[in-house]
Protein backbone atom coordinates (compact mmCIF):
# COMPACT_ATOMS: atom_id res chain seq x y z
CA UNK A 1 0.00 0.00 0.00
CA UNK A 2 2.84 2.31 0.64
CA UNK A 3 4.53 1.87 -2.63
CA UNK A 4 1.06 2.03 -4.26
CA UNK A 5 0.68 5.59 -2.61
CA UNK A 6 4.23 6.81 -3.41
CA UNK A 7 3.80 5.67 -7.22
CA UNK A 8 0.52 8.25 -7.13
CA UNK A 9 2.45 10.54 -5.33
CA UNK A 10 5.05 10.89 -8.01
CA UNK A 11 2.11 10.21 -11.36
CA UNK A 12 0.30 13.45 -9.74
CA UNK A 13 3.12 15.55 -9.22
CA UNK A 14 4.71 14.30 -11.85
CA UNK A 15 1.35 15.54 -14.25
CA UNK A 16 1.56 18.90 -11.72
CA UNK A 17 4.78 19.89 -13.21
CA UNK A 18 4.15 18.91 -16.67
CA UNK A 19 1.30 21.16 -16.68
CA UNK A 20 3.60 23.96 -14.83
CA UNK A 21 6.53 23.70 -17.55
CA UNK A 22 3.87 23.85 -20.68
CA UNK A 23 2.44 27.26 -18.75
CA UNK A 24 6.01 28.48 -18.74
CA UNK A 25 6.83 27.28 -21.64
CA UNK A 26 3.90 28.96 -23.44
CA UNK A 27 4.61 31.91 -21.53
CA UNK A 28 8.38 31.71 -22.62
CA UNK A 29 6.89 31.52 -26.55
CA UNK A 30 4.62 33.66 -26.40
CA UNK A 31 6.30 35.21 -29.38
CA UNK A 32 6.13 32.82 -31.37
CA UNK A 33 1.88 31.96 -30.22
CA UNK A 34 1.09 35.20 -30.58
CA UNK A 35 2.64 36.14 -34.22
CA UNK A 36 1.07 36.72 -37.06
CA UNK A 37 4.13 37.29 -39.64
CA UNK A 38 5.91 33.79 -39.31
CA UNK A 39 5.32 31.69 -42.22
CA UNK A 40 4.74 27.97 -40.86
CA UNK A 41 5.49 26.62 -44.34
CA UNK A 42 8.61 26.94 -45.91
CA UNK A 43 8.17 25.14 -49.08
CA UNK A 44 5.63 27.93 -50.36
CA UNK A 45 7.54 31.02 -49.27
CA UNK A 46 10.26 28.97 -51.18
CA UNK A 47 8.03 28.77 -54.13
CA UNK A 48 7.48 32.52 -53.55
CA UNK A 49 11.30 34.08 -53.43
CA UNK A 50 11.84 31.57 -56.84
CA UNK A 51 9.21 33.18 -58.24
CA UNK A 52 10.45 36.61 -57.44
CA UNK A 53 13.87 35.71 -58.62
CA UNK A 54 12.95 34.10 -61.87
CA UNK A 55 10.64 37.69 -62.57
CA UNK A 56 13.70 39.92 -61.55
CA UNK A 57 16.23 38.12 -64.12
CA UNK A 58 13.16 38.07 -66.65
CA UNK A 59 13.46 42.02 -65.83
CA UNK A 60 17.15 41.97 -66.29
CA UNK A 61 17.12 40.43 -69.06
CA UNK A 62 14.41 42.64 -70.95
CA UNK A 63 16.65 45.57 -70.25
CA UNK A 64 19.70 43.93 -71.81
CA UNK A 65 18.35 43.03 -74.64
CA UNK A 66 16.83 46.97 -74.82
CA UNK A 67 20.37 48.25 -74.54
CA UNK A 68 21.50 46.33 -77.13
CA UNK A 69 18.74 48.03 -79.77
CA UNK A 70 19.67 51.28 -77.77
CA UNK A 71 23.37 50.49 -78.82
CA UNK A 72 22.13 49.52 -82.47
CA UNK A 73 19.92 52.80 -82.56
CA UNK A 74 22.64 54.97 -81.71
CA UNK A 75 25.19 53.29 -84.39
CA UNK A 76 22.25 53.66 -86.75
CA UNK A 77 22.36 57.50 -85.43
CA UNK A 78 25.93 58.61 -86.55
CA UNK A 79 25.93 56.26 -89.33
CA UNK A 80 23.35 58.49 -90.82
CA UNK A 81 24.63 62.12 -89.20
CA UNK A 82 28.16 61.32 -91.32
CA UNK A 83 26.00 60.29 -94.03
CA UNK A 84 24.12 63.76 -93.87
CA UNK A 85 27.41 65.49 -93.52
CA UNK A 86 28.35 63.39 -96.57
CA UNK A 87 25.82 64.97 -98.58
CA UNK A 88 26.50 68.30 -97.42
CA UNK A 89 29.55 68.23 -98.64
CA UNK A 90 28.89 67.05 -101.58
CA UNK A 91 25.92 69.74 -102.20
CA UNK A 92 28.26 72.31 -101.58
CA UNK A 93 31.34 70.52 -104.30
CA UNK A 94 28.91 70.02 -106.66
CA UNK A 95 27.15 73.68 -107.22
CA UNK A 96 30.32 76.46 -107.17
CA UNK A 97 31.49 74.28 -110.55
CA UNK A 98 29.03 76.61 -112.27
CA UNK A 99 28.57 79.46 -110.03
CA UNK A 100 30.77 82.51 -112.36
CA UNK A 101 33.80 84.07 -110.47
CA UNK A 102 31.49 87.30 -109.85
CA UNK A 103 29.26 85.64 -107.48
CA UNK A 104 32.20 84.15 -105.19
CA UNK A 105 32.41 86.65 -103.16
CA UNK A 106 28.55 87.14 -102.65
CA UNK A 107 27.30 85.33 -98.96
CA UNK A 108 23.99 83.25 -99.46
CA UNK A 109 22.19 85.40 -97.35
CA UNK A 110 22.90 88.74 -99.22
CA UNK A 111 20.75 89.40 -102.15
CA UNK A 112 21.44 87.78 -105.24
CA UNK A 113 19.86 90.29 -107.83
CA UNK A 114 23.63 92.18 -107.06
CA UNK A 115 25.20 92.28 -110.47
CA UNK A 116 28.73 93.73 -111.42
CA UNK A 117 29.73 94.98 -114.90
CA UNK A 118 29.01 93.37 -118.03
CA UNK A 119 32.39 93.65 -119.42
CA UNK A 120 33.34 91.51 -116.82
CA UNK A 121 34.50 87.41 -118.31
CA UNK A 122 32.78 84.36 -117.35
CA UNK A 123 35.93 82.16 -115.58
CA UNK A 124 34.73 79.49 -113.81
CA UNK A 125 36.92 78.09 -110.87
CA UNK A 126 37.32 74.73 -108.83
CA UNK A 127 35.21 73.43 -106.49
CA UNK A 128 36.33 74.79 -103.29
CA UNK A 129 36.31 78.24 -104.58
CA UNK A 130 32.59 79.08 -103.70
CA UNK A 131 32.85 77.32 -100.63
CA UNK A 132 35.97 76.98 -97.95
CA UNK A 133 36.87 73.68 -96.35
CA UNK A 134 36.49 75.70 -92.77
CA UNK A 135 32.45 76.70 -94.13
CA UNK A 136 31.83 73.39 -94.87
CA UNK A 137 33.26 71.94 -91.24
CA UNK A 138 31.00 74.17 -89.70
CA UNK A 139 27.82 73.46 -91.72
CA UNK A 140 28.44 69.47 -90.69
CA UNK A 141 28.37 70.94 -87.13
CA UNK A 142 25.53 72.93 -87.50
CA UNK A 143 23.73 70.54 -88.61
CA UNK A 144 24.30 67.45 -85.83
CA UNK A 145 24.25 70.28 -83.34
CA UNK A 146 21.45 72.62 -84.16
CA UNK A 147 17.66 72.39 -84.63
CA UNK A 148 16.47 70.20 -87.29
CA UNK A 149 14.25 72.96 -88.62
CA UNK A 150 16.51 75.38 -89.14
CA UNK A 151 19.35 73.34 -90.47
CA UNK A 152 16.50 72.08 -93.18
CA UNK A 153 15.55 75.52 -93.76
CA UNK A 154 19.16 76.93 -94.17
CA UNK A 155 19.57 74.19 -96.54
CA UNK A 156 16.33 75.12 -98.78
CA UNK A 157 17.49 78.92 -98.64
CA UNK A 158 21.32 78.01 -99.87
CA UNK A 159 19.70 75.45 -103.10
CA UNK A 160 17.45 78.31 -103.90
CA UNK A 161 20.41 80.66 -104.02
CA UNK A 162 22.28 78.47 -105.87
CA UNK A 163 19.31 78.05 -108.50
CA UNK A 164 19.11 82.08 -108.55
CA UNK A 165 22.48 82.67 -109.47
CA UNK A 166 22.52 80.04 -112.14
CA UNK A 167 19.60 81.10 -113.56
CA UNK A 168 21.63 84.64 -113.71
CA UNK A 169 24.41 83.72 -114.94
CA UNK A 170 22.28 81.83 -118.08
CA UNK A 171 20.62 85.23 -118.47
CA UNK A 172 23.86 86.97 -118.71
CA UNK A 173 25.23 84.83 -120.89
CA UNK A 174 22.13 85.34 -123.61
CA UNK A 175 22.73 88.72 -123.18
CA UNK A 176 26.40 89.03 -124.02
CA UNK A 177 25.30 86.49 -127.00
CA UNK A 178 22.99 88.80 -128.28
CA UNK A 179 25.04 91.94 -127.62
CA UNK A 180 27.75 89.72 -129.66
CA UNK A 181 24.89 89.08 -132.61
CA UNK A 182 24.05 92.40 -133.00
CA UNK A 183 27.52 93.83 -132.97
CA UNK A 184 28.71 92.27 -135.33
CA UNK A 185 27.13 88.69 -136.74
CA UNK A 186 30.39 86.84 -136.18
CA UNK A 187 31.17 83.74 -137.89
CA UNK A 188 28.80 80.62 -138.00
CA UNK A 189 31.68 78.87 -136.01
CA UNK A 190 31.84 80.78 -133.59
CA UNK A 191 27.75 80.57 -133.29
CA UNK A 192 27.68 77.14 -133.77
CA UNK A 193 30.44 76.87 -130.61
CA UNK A 194 28.40 79.38 -128.66
CA UNK A 195 24.90 76.53 -129.20
CA UNK A 196 26.95 73.83 -128.49
CA UNK A 197 28.60 75.29 -125.34
CA UNK A 198 24.63 76.74 -124.66
CA UNK A 199 23.60 73.11 -125.08
CA UNK A 200 26.14 71.47 -123.04
CA UNK A 201 25.11 74.40 -120.36
CA UNK A 202 21.71 73.49 -120.29
CA UNK A 203 22.21 69.72 -119.88
CA UNK A 204 24.40 70.15 -117.38
CA UNK A 205 21.88 72.57 -115.84
CA UNK A 206 19.34 69.35 -115.53
CA UNK A 207 21.66 67.55 -114.70
CA UNK A 208 22.39 69.11 -111.38
CA UNK A 209 18.84 70.15 -111.28
CA UNK A 210 18.31 66.16 -110.62
CA UNK A 211 21.49 65.52 -108.73
CA UNK A 212 20.63 68.33 -106.17
CA UNK A 213 16.93 67.27 -106.30
CA UNK A 214 17.89 63.94 -105.22
CA UNK A 215 20.21 65.21 -102.83
CA UNK A 216 17.85 67.52 -101.00
CA UNK A 217 15.67 64.40 -101.00
CA UNK A 218 18.16 61.75 -99.69
CA UNK A 219 19.66 64.87 -97.05
CA UNK A 220 15.71 65.60 -96.13
CA UNK A 221 15.46 61.67 -95.43
CA UNK A 222 18.34 61.70 -93.59
CA UNK A 223 17.13 64.81 -91.13
CA UNK A 224 14.05 63.14 -90.80
CA UNK A 225 15.69 59.70 -89.33
CA UNK A 226 17.78 61.64 -87.53
CA UNK A 227 14.74 63.21 -85.61
CA UNK A 228 12.73 59.64 -85.38
CA UNK A 229 16.45 58.23 -83.78
CA UNK A 230 16.50 61.21 -81.46
CA UNK A 231 12.84 60.52 -80.54
CA UNK A 232 13.92 56.74 -80.00
CA UNK A 233 16.57 57.56 -77.96
CA UNK A 234 15.33 59.93 -75.46
CA UNK A 235 12.76 57.27 -75.31
CA UNK A 236 14.57 54.36 -74.47
CA UNK A 237 16.69 56.43 -71.78
CA UNK A 238 13.77 57.68 -70.37
CA UNK A 239 12.76 53.97 -70.38
CA UNK A 240 16.23 52.86 -69.02
CA UNK A 241 16.07 55.28 -66.21
CA UNK A 242 12.59 53.50 -65.18
CA UNK A 243 13.31 49.83 -65.74
CA UNK A 244 16.54 51.10 -63.51
CA UNK A 245 14.71 52.36 -60.93
CA UNK A 246 12.18 49.23 -60.85
CA UNK A 247 15.21 46.72 -60.82
CA UNK A 248 16.70 48.41 -57.91
CA UNK A 249 13.39 48.58 -56.16
CA UNK A 250 13.28 45.07 -56.84
CA UNK A 251 16.25 44.23 -55.82
CA UNK A 252 15.58 46.08 -52.48
CA UNK A 253 12.33 44.31 -51.79
CA UNK A 254 14.21 40.75 -52.78
CA UNK A 255 16.48 41.71 -50.15
CA UNK A 256 14.18 42.43 -47.65
CA UNK A 257 12.13 39.03 -48.54
CA UNK A 258 16.03 37.58 -48.23
CA UNK A 259 16.35 39.00 -44.46
CA UNK A 260 12.75 37.79 -43.20
CA UNK A 261 13.00 34.68 -45.31
CA UNK A 262 16.31 34.04 -42.84
CA UNK A 263 14.36 35.04 -40.05
CA UNK A 264 11.55 33.00 -40.48
CA UNK A 265 13.69 29.76 -41.25
CA UNK A 266 15.53 30.69 -38.25
CA UNK A 267 12.28 30.89 -36.33
CA UNK A 268 10.77 28.03 -37.87
CA UNK A 269 13.97 26.08 -36.94
CA UNK A 270 13.34 26.95 -33.49
CA UNK A 271 10.00 26.10 -33.52
CA UNK A 272 10.34 22.61 -34.55
CA UNK A 273 12.50 22.25 -32.00
CA UNK A 274 10.04 23.39 -29.62
CA UNK A 275 7.28 21.03 -31.12
CA UNK A 276 9.53 17.96 -31.49
CA UNK A 277 10.18 18.54 -27.17
CA UNK A 278 6.56 18.71 -27.24
CA UNK A 279 5.49 15.76 -29.06
CA UNK A 280 8.20 13.62 -27.08
CA UNK A 281 6.30 15.45 -23.85
CA UNK A 282 2.91 14.64 -24.99
CA UNK A 283 4.10 10.57 -25.89
CA UNK A 284 5.90 10.69 -22.06
CA UNK A 285 2.55 11.84 -20.64
CA UNK A 286 0.30 9.37 -22.77
CA UNK A 287 2.64 6.38 -21.20
CA UNK A 288 1.96 7.91 -17.57
CA UNK A 289 -1.33 8.37 -18.83
CA UNK A 290 -1.42 4.62 -19.21
CA UNK A 291 0.21 3.89 -16.63
CA UNK A 292 -1.70 5.77 -14.17
CA UNK A 293 -4.89 3.85 -15.57
CA UNK A 294 -3.21 0.47 -14.72
CA UNK A 295 -2.40 2.06 -11.70
CA UNK A 296 -6.67 3.02 -11.00
CA UNK A 297 -7.75 -0.16 -12.49
CA UNK A 298 -5.47 -1.86 -10.05
CA UNK A 299 -6.70 0.37 -7.06
CA UNK A 300 -10.53 -0.17 -7.85
CA UNK A 301 -9.73 -3.69 -7.77
CA UNK A 302 -8.23 -3.18 -4.32
CA UNK A 303 -11.20 -1.28 -3.09
CA UNK A 304 -13.30 -3.62 -4.05
CA UNK A 305 -11.73 -6.23 -1.98
CA UNK A 306 -11.38 -3.74 0.75
CA UNK A 307 -15.17 -3.38 0.55
CA UNK A 308 -15.80 -6.73 0.54
CA UNK A 309 -13.84 -6.95 4.21
CA UNK A 310 -15.70 -3.97 5.15
CA UNK A 311 -18.40 -6.03 4.95
CA UNK A 312 -17.92 -9.15 6.52
CA UNK A 313 -16.24 -6.61 9.37
CA UNK A 314 -19.73 -5.13 9.92
CA UNK A 315 -21.35 -8.48 10.23
CA UNK A 316 -18.98 -9.70 12.62
CA UNK A 317 -19.22 -6.81 14.29
CA UNK A 318 -23.33 -6.88 14.23
CA UNK A 319 -22.96 -10.36 15.79
CA UNK A 320 -20.38 -9.06 18.63
CA UNK A 321 -23.17 -6.36 18.92
CA UNK A 322 -25.95 -9.05 19.38
CA UNK A 323 -24.03 -11.05 21.73
CA UNK A 324 -23.13 -8.49 23.76
CA UNK A 325 -26.69 -7.49 24.15
CA UNK A 326 -27.85 -10.86 24.76
CA UNK A 327 -24.55 -11.02 27.42
CA UNK A 328 -26.38 -7.97 28.77
CA UNK A 329 -29.52 -9.38 29.56
CA UNK A 330 -28.39 -12.55 30.90
CA UNK A 331 -26.09 -10.44 33.15
CA UNK A 332 -29.53 -8.63 34.46
CA UNK A 333 -31.25 -11.88 34.92
CA UNK A 334 -28.64 -13.49 36.63
CA UNK A 335 -28.63 -10.70 39.34
CA UNK A 336 -32.12 -10.89 39.43
CA UNK A 337 -31.83 -14.83 40.10
CA UNK A 338 -29.00 -13.40 42.68
CA UNK A 339 -31.30 -10.97 44.82
CA UNK A 340 -33.85 -13.76 44.62
CA UNK A 341 -31.79 -16.81 45.38
CA UNK A 342 -29.20 -15.78 47.97
CA UNK A 343 -29.06 -19.53 48.98
CA UNK A 344 -27.04 -20.17 45.60
CA UNK A 345 -24.85 -17.01 46.00
CA UNK A 346 -21.80 -18.63 46.02
CA UNK A 347 -22.73 -20.29 42.75
CA UNK A 348 -23.94 -16.96 41.33
CA UNK A 349 -20.76 -15.30 42.43
CA UNK A 350 -18.56 -17.72 40.48
CA UNK A 351 -21.02 -17.65 37.43
CA UNK A 352 -21.03 -13.91 37.74
CA UNK A 353 -17.32 -13.86 38.07
CA UNK A 354 -17.32 -16.35 35.25
CA UNK A 355 -19.67 -13.71 33.38
CA UNK A 356 -17.33 -11.18 34.03
CA UNK A 357 -14.50 -12.73 32.73
CA UNK A 358 -16.75 -13.48 29.85
CA UNK A 359 -17.80 -9.98 29.49
CA UNK A 360 -13.92 -8.74 30.05
CA UNK A 361 -13.06 -11.17 27.23
CA UNK A 362 -16.45 -10.32 24.78
CA UNK A 363 -15.19 -5.91 25.89
CA UNK A 364 -11.70 -6.89 25.21
CA UNK A 365 -13.31 -8.58 21.62
CA UNK A 366 -14.88 -5.61 20.99
CA UNK A 367 -12.33 -2.66 21.23
CA UNK A 368 -10.40 -5.49 18.93
CA UNK A 369 -13.19 -5.19 16.62
CA UNK A 370 -13.97 -1.49 16.94
CA UNK A 371 -9.48 -1.20 16.43
CA UNK A 372 -10.13 -3.54 13.40
CA UNK A 373 -13.30 -1.27 12.08
CA UNK A 374 -11.11 1.57 12.52
CA UNK A 375 -8.44 0.28 10.84
CA UNK A 376 -10.48 -0.80 7.81
CA UNK A 377 -12.39 2.26 8.01
CA UNK A 378 -8.74 4.43 7.28
CA UNK A 379 -7.97 1.87 4.74
CA UNK A 380 -10.94 2.84 2.95
CA UNK A 381 -10.44 6.42 3.42
CA UNK A 382 -6.69 6.11 2.55
CA UNK A 383 -7.75 3.72 -0.53
CA UNK A 384 -10.73 6.53 -1.48
CA UNK A 385 -7.60 9.64 -1.15
CA UNK A 386 -5.60 7.57 -4.01
CA UNK A 387 -9.01 7.29 -5.54
CA UNK A 388 -9.44 10.81 -5.55
CA UNK A 389 -5.49 11.69 -6.08
CA UNK A 390 -5.54 8.92 -9.26
CA UNK A 391 -8.75 10.45 -10.74
CA UNK A 392 -7.31 14.32 -10.40
CA UNK A 393 -4.30 13.32 -11.96
CA UNK A 394 -5.90 11.27 -14.92
CA UNK A 395 -7.75 14.84 -15.29
CA UNK A 396 -4.74 16.65 -15.52
CA UNK A 397 -3.26 14.46 -18.10
CA UNK A 398 -6.74 14.89 -20.02
CA UNK A 399 -6.39 18.25 -19.47
CA UNK A 400 -2.73 18.79 -20.93
CA UNK A 401 -3.64 16.47 -23.59
CA UNK A 402 -6.40 18.44 -24.32
CA UNK A 403 -4.02 21.46 -24.27
CA UNK A 404 -1.74 20.10 -26.71
CA UNK A 405 -4.48 19.17 -28.96
CA UNK A 406 -5.56 22.81 -29.21
CA UNK A 407 -2.10 24.51 -29.16
CA UNK A 408 -1.29 22.10 -32.18
CA UNK A 409 -4.69 23.26 -34.20
CA UNK A 410 -4.58 26.32 -32.91
CA UNK A 411 -0.68 26.42 -34.57
CA UNK A 412 -2.43 24.61 -38.07
CA UNK A 413 -4.94 27.17 -38.49
CA UNK A 414 -2.28 30.11 -37.94
CA UNK A 415 0.02 27.92 -40.46
CA UNK A 416 -3.27 27.93 -42.93
CA UNK A 417 -4.52 32.05 -42.42
CA UNK A 418 -0.82 33.20 -42.20
CA UNK A 419 -0.14 31.26 -45.42
CA UNK A 420 -3.34 32.69 -47.12
CA UNK A 421 -1.91 36.26 -46.00
CA UNK A 422 1.26 35.47 -47.78
CA UNK A 423 -0.36 34.09 -50.83
CA UNK A 424 -2.64 37.77 -50.82
CA UNK A 425 0.30 39.70 -50.03
CA UNK A 426 2.36 38.25 -52.69
CA UNK A 427 -0.87 38.16 -55.19
CA UNK A 428 -1.23 41.95 -54.49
Amino acid sequence: VSARSEVVEFLFFAGVMATLTHSESRRLYSWWWDSHISPKNSKWLQENLTDMDAKVKSMIKLIEEDADSFARRAEIYDHATAELRHAHRTIAKAFPDQVPFELVEDSPSKPLAQDKEPNTPEIKFPVRVLFATDDLLDDAHELSDSDPHSTITRVSCREDSEDGIKTRSLTKLHGKLGDKETAGQSSSSVDGRVREGLKKEKENEERFSDEVLQLSNENQNLKEMVLQEAERAGKAESEVESLSKALADVQTEKESVLLQYQQCLAKLSNIEGELNNAQKDSTRLNEEANRAEIEVQTLKEALVQLEAEKNAGLIKHKEYLEKICNLEAMLSQVQEDMNSLNVRAVEAESEAQTMKDDISRLELEKEQCFISTMSALAKFQFCRMRKEASALQYKCCLETISKLEKDISSAKEDVKRLNNDILIGSLT
